[in-house]
């Protein structure tokens, strides 16, 4: 059953304007690099930083590239590169002429960054994209620090768990800094101290952070913190999991936090909190924060002190996430439309724990009650597999027409009780579909409807 969450409501008037303050101040989603990610400079683990930067005679480290970077140039890191070292953006961009860093274009893995990276305040416009992020053993600092405004982290991996038990550090500090954008990465495995955990994400003395379209678990302590001096951030379509605790607000007297909105996210499966807060010596607060709209599963709210933050429209659902402790995948239900939507809609997905997949997605097929899927891509194989109701299961493949007929299905149907069977298409390479077929007294319907959800390789947990 569906109920509403959360111990406190706003007026539907107050909801409303606050609501609408918040959408209209939020900055816009950025996209990729421009020019398709057309690469100014090249750094390898094979170059040398007295070479020009040429794709055939790269720089060594990422420092020399990043100095030899003008705004709106990019430098790319060659694939399968990991760097170890630590990085300190001196220089930016400008608006409308971001300096970028990304992966380099090609096949193979992502490049590795092993190591902290500041982007100091100075450092303004600068992009991540694409790049795997990972905390050497023993660090000590957050593995990214963004403090220039206008920055991005988009699209890329971050994980803490090399880092020292020793140490407690947030992957991600966003300290200092206006508009800053995290959207479409896979942060996770974050704060793995003994005895405490920092959070995944946290933002502090910042203004209008937008944080959308992530995938955040793993995390000891919280998986976002909006702490002291953040305000007017926006956190929505996000999906947080397996972390200590789903999302914190705390300010204290001299840095307030406020009109901050966590909108239409999936927190789920939180060993404490889901939403809670923390404003030290100070027996009640008015900020304007806002928790609306959200799925949250298996983990309280707790706002303390009165006023911390406002609830309204939230639920209390289960996800329907396939495999909790390996996949990120989704089944349709009451949270499906909270998803990471930037994520299942672009080609670069990415899947939980496994690194960014830079794969193409297999078309939406089709099913008719006489047996035949169609619209499947020529070579992909079909396993149409009995749920319930039915017995057996075929293992078919699509020929150039990209048909199969299968007889389990119109078998089922024939027989007019109740069944469903599963529907799985998959091909080596591409991200894979599935559907839910239910067989009923002279019909047939499928489900998710009218697409279908996605499976993620390469061991297809989600299908």
């Amino acid at each position: 059953m569906l109920r509403a969450t959360g111990s406190r409501s706003l007026p539907a008037l107050v909801l409303l304007g606050l609501f609408l303050a918040l959408v209209v101040a939020a900055p816009s989603r950025p996209a990729g690099p421009a020019g398709g990610g057309r690469c100014s400079r090249f750094a390898s683990t094979t170059g040398n930083d007295t070479n020009p930067g040429t794709s055939q005679a790269p720089y060594r480290t990422i420092s020399a590239l990043m100095t030899h970077l003008a705004a709106g140039q990019t430098g790319c890191l060659v694939r399968g590169s990991t760097f170890n070292e630590t990085v300190v953006i001196q220089t930016g961009g400008r608006p409308g002429a971001p300096l970028t860093l990304m992966t380099g274009p090609g096949q193979g893995p992502l490049a590795t960054i092993v190591g902290a990276i500041t982007d100091v305040q100075q450092a303004t416009d600068v992009r991540l994209y694409q790049l795997r992020l990972r905390g050497p053993s023993g660090q000590a600092q957050p593995l990214l620090t963004i403090e220039g405004s206008r920055s991005a982290l988009l699209n890329s991996d971050v994980s803490g768990a090399a880092t020292a038990a020793s140490h407690s550090q947030s992957c991600l500090l966003i300290n200092g800094a206006t508009d800053v954008v995290v959207d479409a990465n896979t942060i996770h495995d974050c704060g793995r101290a003994t005895g405490a955990g920092s959070a995944a994400i946290f933002v502090g003395s910042s203004n209008r952070a937008t944080i959308t379209d992530n995938f955040v678990f793993g995390t000891t302590g919280d998986a976002i913190a909006l702490g002291p001096g953040a305000k007017r951030s926006v956190v929505s379509h996000n999906l947080i999991f397996n972390n200590g605790s789903g999302v914190w607000f705390s300010g204290t007297s001299t840095a307030p936090n406020g009109s901050n909105h966590v909108t239409t996210n999936i927190i789920a499966f939180s060993q404490q909190y889901a939403v809670h807060s923390d404003y030290p010596g100070q027996t009640s607060v008015r900020t304007a924060n806002l928790v609306t709209s959200n799925c949250i599963w298996q983990g309280q709210i707790s706002i303390t002190p009165p006023g911390a933050f406002l609830t309204a429209h939230n639920i209390s659902a289960d996800p329907r996430l396939v495999s909790p402790a390996t996949s990120t995948a989704i089944r349709p239900g009451p949270c499906f439309d909270k998803r990471p939507v930037h994520l299942y809609e672009d080609v670069a997905l990415t899947g939980g724990a496994h690194p960014v997949l830079e794969l193409p997605m297999l078309g939406v097929f089709y099913v008719s009650s006489a047996g035949s899927i169609y619209n499947l891509h020529p070579g992909a194989r079909v396993d149409v597999i009995c749920v319930s109701g039915c017995t057996g299961s075929e293992h078919l493949v699509a020929g150039r027409s990209g048909v199969v007929k299968t007889k389990l299905l119109p078998a089922a149907v024939a027989a007019g009780k109740p069944a469903k069977l599963r529907l799985v298409e998959t091909r080596t390479g591409y991200i894979g579909r599935w559907k839910l077929a239910v067989v009923g007294p002279g019909r047939l319907s499928t489900l998710p409807s009218p697409t279908t959800a996605y499976c993620l390789p390469p061991k297809k947990q989600s299908c």
